[in-house]
């Protein structure tokens, strides 16, 4: 029981670490516009 659970933990953790290293900013860069006005 411990075995499988450790295996699939170790899984999910591989699985998290890949899909952190593939993620990145759209546009990371700042445009320089003025901030007129914010809305929420």
């Amino acid at each position: 029981m411990k075995k499988e659970l450790f295996v699939a933990l170790l899984l999910l953790l591989l699985v998290t670490v890949n899909a952190q290293a593939q993620w990145s900013w759209l546009h990371p860069n700042p445009q320089g516009n003025n901030l007129n006005k914010l809305s929420f």
